[in-house]
């Protein structure tokens, strides 16, 4: 695990005061103040990433000058808004002063900090930021992130937080590099593209497909390879590989770290290694039988995230010539962005593996049999990272004869909506199950919500019997989209009165409305992940999504929520844009 870096622990290379000579010129040789640097794409692209990642309204990466703070990216900024502030009013001073990372969880109660005028100015209670420094050491800036709440920053919002400034001092090092190295202006704009297509690629099989692309065709080596370590960290393999013939592959399958192998150098010492002709067969001997007829210069650079080794990239090059200083600078960008890919992957499979266990958690496990009604639902994440949603549905028992339905969606992703969801699912089935009401249960819900005073949410409950006698009940509407009904004849009409949402108000507005369902009747209820689905900004709609309907007379509840489902895929492309829960009930006969 990649080691969290704290006030406490943070050794910084080199103490950069914000008038210091060295680094404002390290600054000005970066081309990123003066307006080439504001506004750039990937760092744009970079701080949303942070943004969305971490929960936080706004993200910055910063280039820091004797007077102002420049934001080269930046997330949350209205349009038109400045792009940058005065030093005075910078909370990246402090960092640039001390060379040391900054997490306040409250920026108001800290000696160092109460006073800045941004705090007021801006709102800034909670910030979170790491130095950005340039290849000599000097710090640039910052990469940060900032709350108007209090928060209590965990050891794994710090260590993405870190990994993040880390992909943004790689990008910034490029960059230095393309200023600074003309001739090579081709190379380094693919190998800018390539860093976008890293920033993108959350699977080890797009990372290394990219980074060894570009190994060959920027870097032009004859063959690449990328070996991966194991969790003790004293044996790797080879899993990826472009180039090398078959025997040379399967030679460098199940290398252990102690070899003479030239991966096992770079392992070792964690430190690129370079070497070519004469001295590649002296001082590993093997390495150089290996890859003998592929080429007569190798390298062999460290994949590490902070203190963690993910592997080695292993390059071998012909052509009789020794790599220049500024192609061995594109080879150590490459493979630092290729590790800093890894290890974002590694974290976001780790947080959708826990998001997906956590979401499967706080819906039904399966829908039961309700008499006369066939039932389906659906629940579709957005693709915001692999954080938790705050779409909901329940269909549930209350007794003899009488069934409760819901379907509701919290304000807010990740743990916190969770947190609210499981709320909202117990107090609806308990009160529920006490004999009240839809209205006075989503009424009782709401005063607990304000109590709690921790989000707030949309819902749409029903209290209906089902039986011998029919499908009929009450549905109750707390700012939820109003459900709809398709009848046999392929009719479809609205159900419901607007309510208010649901923990906002103390004395919310809730409605209660009879509904009955005949023979081959079907009800659709929906949160706004569905008709708010978006292409090219025009959204499909309660409207379109009666079109769909009325295309569904006759189908099954299953077959009925397959039709939506493809709908908003249809409408607005495979990945969806915000959570989506449906849940269709259809009575039979």
């Amino acid at each position: 695990m990649r080691r969290t870096r704290t006030m406490g622990d943070f050794v910084p290379e080199l103490r950069s005061p914000i008038d210091d000579p060295a680094r404002l010129d390290a600054v000005r040789r970066t081309h990123l103040v003066g307006g080439d640097g504001l506004g750039v794409e990937a760092f744009d692209r970079l701080t949303s990433l942070a943004a969305a990642l971490l929960d936080a309204p706004w993200a910055f990466l910063t280039a820091v000058d004797d007077t102002h703070s420049h934001w080269i990216g930046a997330a949350g900024l209205p349009d038109g808004a400045p792009r940058g502030n005065t030093v005075e009013e910078s909370f990246c001073r402090y960092v640039v002063e001390s060379g040391e990372p900054l997490i306040l969880g409250d920026a108001r109660t800290d000696a160092r900090t109460r006073d800045n005028p941004s705090i007021a100015s801006m709102g800034v209670v909670a910030w979170a930021g790491f130095p950005v420094r340039a290849p000599g050491g000097e710090v640039l800036g910052t990469f940060c992130v900032v709350d108007a709440r209090t928060r209590e920053w965990s050891e794994r919002e710090v260590q993405v937080l870190g990994a993040l400034a880390d992909t943004a001092r790689t990008e910034i090092h490029l960059r230095l590099a393309l200023a600074e190295s003309r001739g090579a202006i081709v190379a380094l704009e693919r190998m800018q593209r390539a860093s976008a297509s890293l920033l993108g690629a959350l699977s080890f099989d797009d990372i290394a497909e990219i980074a060894l692309r570009e190994a060959v065709e920027v870097l032009g080596a004859r063959a690449a390879n990328i070996a991966l370590t194991d969790d003790e960290g004293t044996r790797f393999t080879a899993v990826r590989s472009v180039g090398f013939p078959p025997a040379v592959r399967r030679a460098l399958q199940g290398m252990e770290i102690d070899d003479s192998l030239l991966s096992a150098e770079a392992a070792r010492t964690r430190r690129p290694v370079w070497i070519s002709g004469a001295e590649w067969a002296r001082r590993f001997p093997r390495s150089a039988a290996i890859a003998d007829e592929v080429g007569d210069e190798a390298a062999a650079v460290p994949l590490a995230a902070g203190d963690r080794l993910l592997g080695v990239l292993g390059l071998v090059f012909d052509g009789g010539r020794v790599r220049t200083d500024a192609e061995r600078t594109l080879t150590q960008s490459l493979a630092d962005q290729c590790a800093q890919a890894m290890e974002r992957g590694r974290l976001y499979d780790r947080e959708h593996r826990t998001a997906e266990v956590l979401q499967r958690s706080l819906l039904p496990g399966r829908l039961p049999a309700v008499p006369e009604l066939e039932v389906a639902a659906r629940y579709l994440p957005s693709d915001d990272g692999g954080r938790v949603g705050g779409d909901f549905y329940d269909l549930f028992p209350v007794g003899d004869g009488i069934w409760g339905a819901v379907i509701g969606d919290v304000c807010g992703k990740g743990p916190e909506a969770a947190a609210v969801t499981a709320q909202a699912r117990h107090v609806i089935r308990a009160d529920a199950r006490g004999g009240h009401g839809p209205a006075e249960v989503l009424r009782r819900l709401n005063t607990v919500l304000i109590e709690d005073g921790r989000s707030f949410l949309t819902a749409a409950h029903l209290r209906f019997h089902a039986g011998a006698g029919g499908v009929a009940g009450t549905l109750c509407l707390g700012g939820h989209p109003h459900p709809l009904v398709l009848r046999a004849d392929g009719g479809v009409a609205s159900l419901g009165v607007p309510g208010t949402l649901v923990g906002v108000l103390d004395a919310p507005r809730l409605h209660e409305v009879p509904f009955a369902l005949g023979a081959g009747d079907t009800l659709v209820l929906f949160t706004d992940g569905v008709s708010e689905a978006r292409r090219d900004g025009e959204q499909l709609g309660a409207a379109g999504v009666a079109r769909v309907l009325e295309g569904c007379a006759g189908l099954d509840a299953e077959a009925v929520a397959t039709r939506i489902e493809q709908a908003v895929r249809d409408h607005a492309g495979p990945v969806a844009s915000d959570d989506i829960a449906l849940l269709v009930m259809r009575r039979y006969r």
